[in-house]
């Protein structure tokens, strides 16, 4: 078994049973969620004009009139929401989650809420599921439990709008294409078109993230750890483009009116007057509202980061090359996102690699402080990690009694960082 520090190889060796520190970790991870975002899950008035106003008449319309009925949302014929929003219908996968969950709590912005919440339970419980091949059950679960105490991602829980159904998507992408460079299968193949089509459906920046795959494959190849063909690699890549392309035509039922909303969607955040006014900055914009609302996580992080990049030459095993990947990840991932508007929400599966890295950070500190065994280091990361979610718990309850959303202007003032 990996020890705990390991965020590691292909695929871990096999277990005869489970670790009762793995299970220990999956438990504290649900409880947090669970706890955490049953607590936010409160619903104050919400404009019927704004984003989530035009989800519900999306939801509500589908919910009275059927999957049937699609087409209408791309017509001028039904009105049901403000002239001026630019939440177009092309997001189909969430709008056709939503009409799910309206079977069952009914057409309300509550639905929408237990929708969001819901989708933030299965990122946590992917990120340990599909990170279990990945690294070990242990790191699964030690990073499925920051991600769970996450201030971020507690703070879109309860929210009715599309970034977590977003960040499950593109959690799910991410996850199954490090298990299609690792294992290059047709079932793996299946597996990330599924997922990223899927993360395409619900929202469309999950096209950026087609640069960060390509660069993980070209750094995997380079150092001999995948064999996965470039001819399958854009199979993988275009395939579920040309999905998503079939899904909006037959939702739209017209094919000029699905491009031009695709592409009203995409152009709105040009002439959208909240983004320019709160979503400018550089590029490391990101890593302040991280280090903001994270702390002592995004510094752990940092650090684990540099010295994985630094000791390449005398560390390159199975732990430090997914390490590797994982960084290369987010860094790339931060350079396509430099050109636009710019809020953490819109890129929240940014904390994946970085709560990896964190427990990364974690596991070194313990090695250096705790030479006996492997079994105690990780109860000393474990421990570790239990007061940082602390930490990160109050830092969420403090930051978004008085904050709504994470704009970094609102949070700077909170802090007493401007004047």
């Amino acid at each position: 078994m990996s020890s705990a520090g390991d965020v590691t190889a292909h695929r871990a060796p096999p277990e005869c049973r489970r670790d009762p520190l793995e299970l220990l970790a999956l438990v504290l991870a649900l409880v947090a969620t669970f706890a955490s975002g049953l607590r936010a899950l409160r619903i104050v008035a919400i404009d019927p004009t704004s984003d989530e106003g035009l989800y519900r008449a999306y939801m509500k319309h589908l919910d009275s009139h059927g999957l049937a009925s699609f087409p209408e949302l791309f017509t001028e014929a039904v009105k049901i929401a403000s002239g001026d929003s630019h939440e177009t219908p092309y997001r189909v996968g969430h709008i056709a989650l939503t009409w799910l969950t309206a079977k069952l709590f009914g057409p309300t912005f509550e639905a929408l809420t237990y929708l969001s919440f819901a989708c933030q339970v299965a990122f946590v419980l992917c990120v340990w599921r599909l990170g279990r091949a990945l690294w070990g059950g242990r790191v699964a679960a030690f990073t499925a439990l920051a991600l769970a105490c996450s201030p971020l991602l507690l703070r879109l829980a309860p929210q009715p709008l599309t970034d977590t159904p977003a960040l499950l998507g593109a959690g799910l992408a991410l996850l199954t294409f490090l298990e299609l460079l690792a294992r290059p299968r047709r079932g793996a193949l299946l597996a990330f078109v599924g997922a990223f089509t899927f993360a395409l459906s619900v929202k469309e920046l999950a096209g950026l993230l087609v640069a960060p795959f390509l660069a993980l494959w070209v750094l995997q190849r380079a150092r001999g750890l995948t064999h996965l063909r470039a001819s399958d690699l854009a199979a993988a890549l275009v395939a579920p483009g040309v999905l998503c392309l079939g899904l909006w035509m037959l939702a739209a039922w017209d094919t000029s009116a699905a491009l031009r909303y695709l592409w009203t969607g995409l152009r709105s955040t040009e002439a959208n007057d909240y983004m320019r006014t709160h979503a400018s900055g550089p590029w490391y914009r990101y890593l302040v509202e991280l280090l903001l609302l994270s702390p002592a996580p995004t510094l752990l992080a940092a650090a684990a980061a540099g010295w994985t990049v630094i000791a390449q030459r005398s560390e390159r095993d199975d732990s430090s090359n997914a390490l590797l990947a994982l960084i290369v990840f987010g860094a790339v991932l931060l350079a396509v996102a430099a050109p636009l508007p710019k809020n953490i929400r819109f890129f929240a599966i940014l904390e994946l690699p970085l709560r990896a890295l964190e427990v990364a950070a974690l596991s070194r500190i313990a090695r250096l402080a705790l030479a006996r065994s492997d079994a105690a280091q990780a109860v000393g990361v474990l421990i570790g990690l239990c007061a940082l979610c602390a930490l990160d718990l109050y830092a969420a309850n403090v930051t978004f009694v008085h904050l709504h959303d994470t704009v970094i202007a609102h949070m700077l003032a909170m802090r007493g960082l401007t004047p």
